[in-house]
């Protein structure tokens, strides 16, 4: 009987140790995404869907250039990953 007791026990410690690191990894190691501040409006929505295709689209629509989390910023249009979509280029001087 203590047998039976002892490898239930044991059972439930595993468990719980495998529950702890599975929540450790939730919280702490899952990538996380911009959280935004506010959601968009229709408006912004029907605005940043149009300016997907590309950063011409974008401005067309005036929502270039756009900060991670604004209406516009699309993470393919951010060349170098600094956080702004379609952020012009410095002119060369020459």
């Amino acid at each position: 009987m203590q047998r039976h007791l002892r490898r239930n026990l044991s059972v439930e410690a595993t468990l719980t140790i495998a529950l702890c690191i599975g929540l450790f990894g939730a919280v702490v190691l899952w990538p996380s995404k911009p959280v935004m501040e506010r959601p968009f409006t229709a408006a912004e929505q029907v605005r940043h869907t149009l300016a997907k295709p590309n950063c011409s689209a974008a401005r067309l629509m005036r929502l270039a250039p756009a900060r991670r989390g604004e209406p516009g910023y699309h993470p393919e249009h951010d060349r170098d990953g600094d956080g702004w979509a379609c952020e012009p280029t410095p002119r060369r001087r020459g």
